[in-house]
């Protein structure tokens, strides 16, 4: 199974992402890329484990600026077409109860204003 670079994200100036299935590794293989404004392109090397103390965390795997929200919802979005989903949902009748709970102050608001 192949998953392209996220075709949302536009590749020039923006870090992309591509989940592919290694059936020779029987793996999932996530890769990185970047192409600068000039064409050159940059990629991600692979994720080294090595031993690390329990009481601090480690320096940041990816670092992304502000200005580049785009590259963590790239992220997002390959992850997301490979058939990745949140472990936890918020379950639908709290979103309708909330959304219900808006409505009522809505109608309070505007019953008071119109008595007015």
């Amino acid at each position: 199974m192949l998953f392209n670079w996220h075709p949302n994200n536009p590749m020039i100036g923006q870090r992309s992402f591509r989940l592919d299935y290694s059936l020779e590794n029987q793996a999932i293989e996530l890769r990185a890329r970047y192409q600068d404004h000039d064409g050159t392109v940059y990629v991600a090397k692979p994720v080294e484990w090595e031993i690390h103390s329990i009481g601090n965390w480690p320096p940041p795997l990816l670092r992304v600026p502000d200005r580049e929200e785009s590259t963590i919802q790239s992220l997002f979005n390959s992850l997301w077409d490979a058939g990745f989903r949140p472990s936890t949902v918020m379950k639908q009748d709290a979103v309708v109860e909330a959304k219900n709970e808006n409505l009522n102050d809505l109608r309070k608001i505007v019953t008071t204003l119109l008595e007015k």
